[in-house]
Formats: structure tokens, sequence, C-alpha cells
């Protein structure tokens, strides 16, 4: 049975069918304790899962000076923010006897929604910044930039702080629970939940589309390219001899081409975390954001859309707590630099340096094609 039928069904009278709106009524609140403790695994998760990301692309310094690493640390900070501040806000539900001050209700309030802003752009930055270092690899270092990323972090985090300062006066305590007062400002808040809806999901979505489809085109083709010029290579370097002063002029050229070249190399795995960071917060997020946009399309809601918006926002947390994998399981520098922060912190002692066997790699394969200017033969600078 599909959604549509689902929808129709609860509509009917007492005999009309089994799933009735009471009956969708009965059935959350049987659900309800399973998506209480689900929620408080994932947001705990989350929240852990989220800290170590932050910890390693701001610390390791073969990370760091990435423009992708920038965006991706800026966003597990901000997603510290919005899980621990949702999770407040959550609490009372399950523990009425918590008694939250007024002013503090209206904080919690305000960093949910300015982190969940700000989540969503610093992923669209760090997509951005993906799709430039596949597409503008020469200009990649001039356009992406680590002083322009973190001017442009600087700037959306002013942007979502001052645009979302109308909660701490639109919100408060209702009951005990830290919830926005539509009831006193039904209007205002009604045409800014709109545009919060068109800032948050609808825009962010379609650009993470839009660039996620773009480079995986162009990781797809250089692929394809590096795979067709493979042959060509291997017979070049077997074959490679200097036989005149131009030729070792043109081997420099070649150096530097390839020195430009070996720049991207470190930053691999850092595109292929942020492809599927942002391929799986879609995935995840995308049919709640769907039946969220509907709800509001069709306000009020039926009970059955309240039901799949609540399950369908779970599924939606549980991203969170995924990404500490794909950081993983995508990037080699990652793993070493959290291979290195844990046996500092068993140890005690600032974040060592990365192991440089992949370095002396890369300079060897620059150096070995250096060719002396004195001599008609190649040799080797390592």
């Amino acid at each position: 049975m599909n959604y549509s039928d689902w929808q129709k069904n609860s509509s009917k009278g007492p005999n009309g069918s089994a799933f009735q709106e009471e009956d969708i009524t009965n059935c959350w609140n049987c659900l309800s304790p399973t998506s209480q403790n689900y929620r408080a695994i994932v947001s705990s998760l989350g929240i852990l899962c989220s800290l170590l990301p932050a910890i390693i692309l701001s610390r390791s310094k073969h990370l760091r000076k990435f423009a992708i690493s920038q965006y991706l640390s800026a966003k597990c900070a901000v997603d510290i923010g919005f899980l621990s501040a949702s999770t407040l806000q959550w609490l009372p539900t399950v523990q009425p006897d918590i008694n939250i001050p007024e002013g503090v209700c209206q904080i919690i309030v305000y960093t949910s929604y300015t982190c969940n802003m700000l989540s969503a752009w610093y992923l669209c930055a760090a997509i951005t910044s993906t799709y430039l270092s596949l597409s503008r690899q020469p200009k990649f270092n001039k356009t992406c930039s680590t002083f322009r990323s973190k001017c442009y972090i600087t700037v959306l985090a002013v942007m979502a702080v001052i645009l979302n300062l109308y909660w701490t006066w639109m919100s408060g305590k209702n009951r005990h629970l830290c919830v926005p007062m539509f009831y006193y400002h039904s209007d205002f808040l009604s045409i800014m939940v709109k545009v919060e809806l068109a800032i948050v999901i609808v825009i962010p979505d379609l650009l993470m589309i839009g660039l996620t489809v773009l480079s995986v085109y162009f990781l797809v083709k250089k692929k394809l390219s590096a795979a067709n010029k493979r042959p060509s290579s291997v017979g070049l370097t077997t074959n490679s001899r200097c036989q005149s002063k131009e030729s070792v002029e043109d081997n420099h050229v070649g150096i530097d081409e390839s020195e430009k070249r070996l720049k991207i190399v470190p930053q691999r795995g850092l595109i292929n975390v942020a492809l599927l960071v942002t391929v799986l917060y879609l995935i995840m997020s995308l049919p709640w954001h769907g039946v969220r946009l509907k709800t509001e399309v069709t306000y009020p809601a039926s009970e059955s859309e309240r039901f799949i918006d609540s399950w369908l926002h779970l599924v939606s947390l549980t991203h969170y707590a995924l990404n500490v994998m794909l950081f993983v399981a995508a990037s080699k520098r990652f793993r070493l630099g959290l291979w290195d922060w844990f046996c500092n912190c068993r140890c005690g002692g600032p974040l060592t340096k990365a192991p440089q066997r992949e370095w002396t790699v890369v300079n060897q394969t620059v150096t070995e094609s250096h060719c002396a200017d004195t001599k008609d033969e190649c040799v080797s600078t390592v």
C-alpha cells in the first residue's frame, strides 16, 4: 500500500479501513518509546561522530590546508551545536520535570535553527569546492585557497546569526517545551517558516544535487582519460633519454606541470569524502524534506502525514552518526590523522605529523625526471 492509498483510507469512516486517524495515533503512541530511544542514541552518536572529524580536520597539518577540509570541519562543528540544541529542546518531552528557564529556551531554539542553516550551507560550500577542484584544477589553488574558505565560513556564519535573530524573542517556553511561539506571532512566523524552508531546504538541496552530478561527471571523465593515457605514459618512461639542452628545458616544464598535478593528490581522499557525505545527506534527508514541504503547502497536516514526517526526521538524523564512517573509509590522510590523535591522547602531547612515506614517493616521482644541464643522461636527486 502506497502513501496516497494510506492517506485516502485514513479519511474514511469507522467501517472504511483498518488504517484510520485514531489507529495511526494509537500506532504512534505504541512506537513512541522506540522512537525516543532511537533519537537519544542517534543524537549521542552524532555528537561523538561529528566531534572526531572536527578535531582531526582542524588539527592535522596535512588536512587543514585544503579548502574542502575547512568546510567539512566547520560543518562538523555546527552539527555538534545543532544536535546538542535539538537534544536539549527534545529532552523535556521525555522528562517533563526538567525546568528550563525562558531565556535558555530562547537560546536553545535560536542555536538549533542557526546551526541547522549553517550545516546545509557549509555542505554546499564543500561540494562547490569539490566541483571546482575537479573542473578547474590549474586555477583551483587560486580560487579555493584556505584563506578564502575561512572568509566564506565567517561570512556565512555572520549571515546565519543575523537572519535567525528573530527566534530570540519569538520563541520561548510553552508548558515545559522550548518551541517557537506561533500563538503570539502566527502571521510573521508563518511567513518566516516558508522563507526558512527555501533557504535551508530548497536552495541547498537543488545546489547539492546539481553540483554532485557535475562532480561525478568530471571525476568519471578524469578516470577514463587517465586510463587511456596510462599505456602511452609507460612507453615514454621506458624510452626517455635526455639528448639535448632543449629537451632538458622541456623536461623542466613537465616537472612544473607534474608538481601542479601532484598538489591535488593529497586531497583526492577529501574529494571522495565530500561527495560521499553529500550523497548520504541527500539520500537520507530528501524524503523528509519532501514530506515537510508538502505539510507546509497542505497545512494543516493529517495524522498520517505527521506520522510519516516524524519517522523520516529520525532517518534524516541518522546521517550525522554515519559521516565519520565515510571519512575513515574514503580518506587515508584522515585515518593517519585519527591514529596519530588517538596515540597522542594516550601518550599526551600535540598531534604529530602523519608519516611521510607518501610525500617521499611524490618527491621521487618528480625528481626522477630531472635532468642535469651539464650531463647527457637523467640523474636522480633523491
